[in-house]
């Protein structure tokens, strides 16, 4: 008797997207479209380039997600000239700003709002950084 343990079994119409690249990779496309189509270039360059990376161009997605990156690189990426990577990291920062301000932690807030002036300054991500700051000094 073979004791060892079998697996679950998979449940009718679950997409097996690793063994599936053309789904996988037409999936990952489609929701890097949504998000250029919402203005998060950012993200949809991230998915856009992690589609090129796991799929080369081996399906016609992952052909599809090299050209469109291509162009989203040619366009800037975002309108501030940062690269998705920065722009993530900036919005991560205001993010940690607005976490600490919710919670009463006014000068941990200002801190990660410098951060973002400091090393985003010209962006978008540091206006929004100063009116935060700003406002939480005047509520002090």
């Amino acid at each position: 008797m073979d004791e060892r343990v079998q697996p679950a079994p998979i449940p009718p119409g679950t997409l097996l997207l690793r063994e599936n690249p053309d789904v996988a990779s037409r999936f990952l496309l489609d929701r890097a479209r949504g998000y250029a189509g919402k203005k998060r270039l950012d993200i949809a360059m991230l998915m856009l380039r992690d589609i090129v990376k796991r799929f080369g161009d081996t399906t016609d997605a992952a052909k599809e997600a090299a050209a469109l990156l291509a162009t989203l690189e040619r366009a800037g990426g975002t309108s501030d000239g940062l690269s998705p990577e920065q722009a993530l990291a900036a919005r991560k920062w205001l993010i940690i700003g607005d976490i600490h301000a919710l919670n009463a932690r006014n000068a941990e807030a200002i801190r990660s709002y410098e951060r973002v002036i400091q090393d985003f300054e010209d962006s978008k991500y540091a206006e929004s950084a100063r009116s935060k700051i700003a406002a939480l000094q005047q509520g002090d």
